[in-house]
């Protein structure tokens, strides 16, 4: 996790030229998290991708290719993910707006595959905010994200190497977890529902 003082105001396309101008073999962590640090994207250049529904938060897909899928969260009020896996691939997480609450778990028993799983509450990291950058790798990617208290609305921007369709889903009460199907709520913009 890292945060700069001095966020970069950059607009989506030069967001994009960057990273499309990294190799597939330079997708790792330390290089993309530098090129990432302190970036927030220019408010209007986003605009047509931002869809807010009451109670919940939408994905809404910018940007996919072999190599990685860019999209912004948009989440409600007191909102949050379930607790979920990345299906083994890399994740940066960029606040745009509002402030967030990401809960780190491990696993104690199984949760590789549907089935048992049995997690434990590894870290906490309280009021993250606008040109931070977390990343949630292959090893340790089970992670949940919860709006915190006073935030009306929230944005984030999600990078993962490479696109996935699927991720598992962790239920700690009954110790298992499920695969869950992705979906965007919308496409470049366009509404999928």
């Amino acid at each position: 996790m890292s945060s700069v003082s001095t966020a970069r105001v950059l607009p989506l396309p030069e967001v994009m030229s960057l990273l499309e101008g990294v190799p597939a073999r330079k997708f790792e962590p330390l290089h993309i998290a530098s090129l990432l640090d302190g970036v927030s994207l220019e408010p209007s250049s986003i605009e047509r991708y931002l869809h807010f529904v009451s109670g919940r938060y939408t994905r809404n897909l910018i940007h996919r290719d072999e190599t990685f899928e860019l999209l912004a969260l948009c989440w409600d009020q007191a909102t949050c993910s379930p607790i979920h896996n990345h299906s083994g691939q890399d994740c940066w997480f960029l606040v745009q707006e509002g402030q967030f609450c990401l809960e780190g778990y491990d696993l104690l028993e199984g949760g590789l595959e549907p089935g048992v799983a049995r997690l434990k509450h590894a870290d906490s990291l309280h009021r993250v905010s606008h040109g931070a950058v977390d990343h949630r790798g292959p090893l340790k990617d089970i992670h949940r994200v919860t709006v915190s208290k006073g935030n009306p609305l929230a944005v984030s921007i999600h990078l993962y190497a490479k696109p996935f369709d699927h991720c598992l889903v962790y239920d700690l009460k009954h110790e298992c977890c499920s695969r869950q199907p992705l979906k965007y709520f919308s496409v470049e913009g366009r509404l999928q529902v």
